[in-house]
């Protein structure tokens, strides 16, 4: 990946060093619980959005692009172009305790003909949905205090996480936090007022999986599977297990973030040794750690990928 990519994946979190704390038992036994969720559809219910007040960053200069042609006509996008992973954000299930919304989004690495196309193509992993159906976004331009989208009459400007999926993709693709203005192809000239993305831990899941990609290979005579991801945590603790189809768990360790104090999401990187795990399909699934069992708050946050060992 390239430095201009990793500034574009980095864009809406930094590193803080604390030392975290290690929750093992209690992590995994909810990590069990929680196995079906690879095997269930996504969720697909509204989240109210706070809004926040953005900080103006410097762009790479104005910009803009159109979607590519419904009939799959890229224009003048080279194959190298085509094939660039980009952050695409998508809808998924939220967390397991009682006083959680049913919908978050979680940041996906996704390669397609735009980035708007990425936002209205159906995602890789079959957790996650999005919102803007195939010919809702028609282009977009990046203005001096402003990120224009032309959207179609018909597109779900209303719904709030539909929004705040759209801000935070193209955000992320510009290396910005400009606000978004939707501007109607032809009812009317503008649909509101500008979009401000919300707080991260309000609208991301606080537990989020970067690598592998959803249906990856990895061989066993690799010795380990890396992951990495980002996520929010009681004192910065999480766990990735990979759990076979029966839901037996047959690889486990601790995902330690960066930090956890800060409203934010941090990165975090582990490797599941793969030296006992058999040939097969398995669901690895990472979560958040709940100090308070599932009794009170949101719960533990969770997200999962479909990963083959050869």
């Amino acid at each position: 990946m390239t430095d201009d990519q990793d500034l574009r994946i980095a864009l809406h979190h930094a590193v803080d060093d604390v030392e975290p704390t290690e929750q093992l038992t209690a992590i995994r036994a909810r990590t069990r619980h929680r196995v079906r969720t690879r095997w269930f559809a996504a969720g697909g219910s509204l989240l109210a959005a706070a809004t926040a007040v953005a900080v103006v960053l410097a762009v790479t200069g104005p910009s803009s692009t159109t979607a590519a042609d419904p009939a799959g006509d890229s224009g003048s996008r080279t194959p190298e172009e085509l094939s660039t992973p980009q952050s695409v954000y998508y809808l998924g299930p939220g967390p397991s305790g009682p006083d959680a919304p049913e919908s978050m989004l979680f940041r996906a690495i996704e390669t397609g003909p735009t980035m708007l196309d990425l936002l209205m193509t159906t995602p890789s992993d079959p957790d996650y949905a999005t919102r803007w159906p195939r010919g809702s976004l028609l282009s977009y331009e990046v203005k001096d205090a402003e990120i224009e989208v032309v959207v179609s009459d018909d597109a779900p400007v209303l719904d709030e996480l539909a929004r705040q999926q759209l801000v935070y993709t193209i955000q992320a693709y510009e290396r910005s936090t400009l606000p978004v203005v939707l501007i109607h192809e032809v009812v009317e000239p503008s649909t509101g007022g500008p979009i401000e993305s919300a707080p991260e831990l309000d609208v991301l899941s606080h537990m989020s999986i970067d690598q592998p990609s959803e249906g990856a290979v990895v061989a066993r005579e690799d010795g380990a599977l890396v992951v990495t991801g980002r996520g929010n945590s009681f004192e910065a603790s999480g766990q990735c297990s990979l759990l076979s189809e029966d839901g037996a768990e047959v690889g486990a360790t601790l995902a330690q973030m960066d930090g956890w104090i800060e409203p934010r999401l941090y990165p975090w990187e582990l490797s599941i040794d793969l030296a006992d795990v058999p040939v097969g399909t398995y669901a690895l699934t990472c979560i958040t750690d709940d100090p308070t069992g599932g009794a009170e708050g949101p719960g533990t946050y969770t997200d999962t990928r479909t990963v083959i060992v050869e």
